[in-house]
């Protein structure tokens, strides 16, 4: 029964949720601040989902909870990529970006403390638990058409907006839109490849979700490194105020060295979405109604 699989579905979610949640909690441990936020958006699409198959279930306040647990990971994963980024970095320009990389491990620091403390107040098990049966409930019902037929819907009304925002590209508001809105893609057809394979969807739609909104995300990162170096450099890039341990001309090639990794991004992102494109004019299964819709 494709209820079963769906409830398997959710449990895989909480079991995942729970697990980096521990560790993130314990730990601080990097990938697991990263898995849980996954975890949440894998859990917030399904929810999602399961709304646009029967209104009835409201998934806002029933994932108000995990958007709360999301959000008070976010500052640690944003300062973990900069982090990250910042390593690379230094290996690439050939110098330790002490002054700066010190300024972000003191944020890190600071943002641990305040995801502490609001962990220390979740009771997730009971969360869990409250909304498998408000899951349950909602699928109970319903014939297995129904729900296949709202779940290719569902695909296809994300298909159409990832086409609009796409299309107009130019406007970095809207590469934020197609980033964020083909990850909720990938999700949910994994759902429909899980559950309903009969839909055909594939696993290469999926690749090409994953290729483009990975590297959107690479893109997201570097717009947010120049918002922190903005930032940094505001506090101390007066010679008088700077550490004497990085010179301004080190900066100056790293905020080169950025705009060109930007500018590789875009690119790759080009190059990603003309191929997405080609596999939805020749796979008349998807893009008939999305690209009939269109016109």
């Amino acid at each position: 029964m494709f209820q079963k699989c769906l409830g398997v579905y959710y449990a895989a979610r909480c079991k995942n949720i729970q697990k980096h949640f521990e560790m993130a909690v314990t730990y601080f441990d990097v990938n697991a601040i990263h898995d849980l936020r996954v975890e949440i958006k894998r859990l917030r699409s399904f929810f999602q989902l399961i709304e646009w198959i029967t209104p009835a279930f409201p998934a806002k306040p029933y994932m108000r909870q995990m958007r709360k647990l999301f959000k008070s990971a976010a500052e640690l994963r944003d300062i973990h990529v900069q982090q990250q980024l910042t390593r690379a970095w230094s290996q690439s320009l050939g110098v330790f970006l002490s002054e700066y990389y010190n300024i972000l491990k003191q944020k890190e620091l600071s943002a641990r403390k305040r995801f502490a403390a609001f962990a220390s107040q979740c009771d997730l098990h009971k969360e869990f638990v409250k909304n498998e049966k408000r899951v349950s409930q909602a699928f109970d019902p319903l014939s297995k058409e129904t729900a296949s037929t709202k779940i290719q819907e569902r695909i296809e009304h994300l298909l159409r907006q990832i086409l609009e925002y796409g299309e107009n590209g130019h406007q970095e508001n809207n590469l934020h839109k197609v980033r964020i809105l083909t990850k909720e893609t990938r999700y949910i057809a994994e759902i429909a490849n899980k559950c309903f394979p009969e839909l055909g969807y594939g696993n290469l739609l999926i690749q090409q979700l994953k290729g483009i909104h990975q590297t959107l995300g690479h893109w997201h990162d570097i717009q947010v490194a120049f918002e922190h170096l903005e930032n940094f450099e505001a506090e101390y890039g007066q010679p008088d105020a700077a550490p004497p341990f990085t010179t301004q001309e080190v900066y100056a090639r790293l905020s080169a060295l950025l705009e060109e990794q930007q500018k590789s991004f875009r690119q790759d992102f080009d190059r990603r979405w003309e191929e997405f494109m080609t596999y939805i004019n020749a796979h008349s299964m998807i893009c008939v109604k999305i690209l009939n819709t269109k016109a």
